[in-house]
């Protein structure tokens, strides 16, 4: 711990000061000399901005895009999602308008029109209108929607890659595991 402290003082924090200590002096040098911190700070900052931000994300079509043979912004339905999906129970609502249901594979959640706004499933065999499946290799998503996507993560955690569609306000992700198997497949509204 002491190291990361060392280190951390050392190729932040001093080239920093010194960089504030000699800007009366002169802007240029002071410049240069807090150059590396802030090169340090915002390049891995700026990659993962852009790496994670969907505004960065050129459009995919996603249009009649489906999960498990359900689309989103339609009228939510008892009987297609329980044809589709099974039974659910009725989960937490987050507030008056969303209604959340979670089945036992798979959970949808309606937005204040009673529209499906988004379906998440890891059932494997469940797929999209493609033919991507939980279950699948990562790479035949790739090759089945193209390239136009960007990676998300959270650490420890889950890794995902996410499609936008602009035109239609829709995000498709494919969450995958260590072995790029997809695990969970997620169709939702952008917000």
């Amino acid at each position: 711990m002491i190291g990361f402290a060392a280190l951390f003082l050392l190729i932040i924090m001093i080239p920093l000061l010194l960089g504030v200590v000699l800007w009366k002096r002169s802007k240029i040098i002071a410049f240069l000399c807090a150059l590396p911190s802030i090169l340090v700070i915002l390049v891995p900052v700026g990659w993962y901005v852009f790496a994670t931000n969907d505004y960065f994300v050129k459009t995919t079509d996603l249009e009649g895009e489906t999960l498990s043979g359900i689309p989103l912004f339609e009228p939510f339905s008892y009987e297609l999602v329980e044809q589709q999906l099974g039974t659910y129970r009725l989960g937490d609502r987050v507030d008056e308008d969303t209604l959340f249901l979670e089945f036992n594979e798979a959970w949808i959640t309606t937005d204040g029109k009673h529209e499906i706004s988004e379906l998440h499933v890891y059932k494997v065999g469940e797929q999209t209108s493609r033919g991507v499946a939980v279950g699948d290799d990562l790479e035949k998503a790739k090759e089945l929607y193209g390239s136009n996507y960007a990676n998300d993560f959270e650490p420890c955690m889950a890794r995902w890659i996410f499609y936008v569609d602009r035109e239609r306000n829709m995000r498709l992700e494919f969450v995958y595991d260590g072995d790029d198997r997809i695990q969970q497949i997620k169709l939702a509204a952008m917000k």
